[in-house]
């Protein structure tokens, strides 16, 4: 999905719906969002309410939304639409 404001894309999202993974566990499938990028909290709003109605649609139980741990800005935005923090990853090159 696309947001555009005057004829100009100013924010994306990426979303599709895949098996749940058993950690999570919610009774269906899960709507994953790993590519969302806009301002916030507009449009960046309306785009996750559109995936996360597109989702309903689809049968999806619940949605999950990859962020990087500084982008506060979005993590606020995601924390105040009712999302909260399920698990981290934690990396190294090896």
């Amino acid at each position: 999905m696309v947001h555009e404001t005057e004829g100009r894309v100013d924010g994306f999202v990426i979303a599709r719906i895949v098996p749940s993974p058993p950690v999570y566990a919610p009774g269906g499938p899960t709507c994953s969002i790993d590519d969302f990028v806009a301002p916030w909290p507009a449009p960046g709003n309306d785009l996750l309410e559109a995936a996360i109605a597109w989702a309903k649609e689809q049968g999806a139980a619940q949605v999950v939304v990859v962020t990087a741990e500084k982008d506060e800005a979005k993590r606020a935005m995601l924390a105040e639409s009712d999302l909260s923090i399920a698990s981290e990853w934690w990396t190294k090159p090896i």
